[in-house]
């Protein structure tokens, strides 16, 4: 996993330098690439998060009801969370973060 954390960290330098040199299209080729990187990523990721989830449920005994709504709930509510913390810390767009809350809720 670390190898594609260093992979996705090396295209994003790469598209970020090109995009700022000028070489916009070449810019553009490597973003897009780096989301469909990041979109298989997460795909796998989701491979692991449901037996992961079954498997805490099972060792401590807890009813489908609460894994469903404690555990699977927050793994829903992760990316629009993710957002709006970089949308308001990263980029101080407050805006932004309070209309990926509301429109997740």
């Amino acid at each position: 996993m670390s190898r594609h954390i260093i992979l996705l960290s090396g295209i994003v330098v790469i598209a970020w330098f090109m995009t700022l040199s000028g070489v916009v299209w070449g810019g553009y080729l490597l973003w897009i690439s780096l989301i469909l990187i990041a979109t298989l990523i997460i795909w796998r990721a989701g491979d692991f998060f449901s037996p992961a989830a079954t498997y805490i449920q099972n060792k401590h005994d807890i009813p489908q009801s609460i894994k469903a709504a404690v555990i699977d709930a927050i793994a829903s509510s992760f990316p629009e969370f993710c957002v709006a913390i970089i949308a308001v810390i990263l980029i101080g767009r407050a805006e932004v973060g309070i209309s990926t809350i509301v429109g997740s809720a």
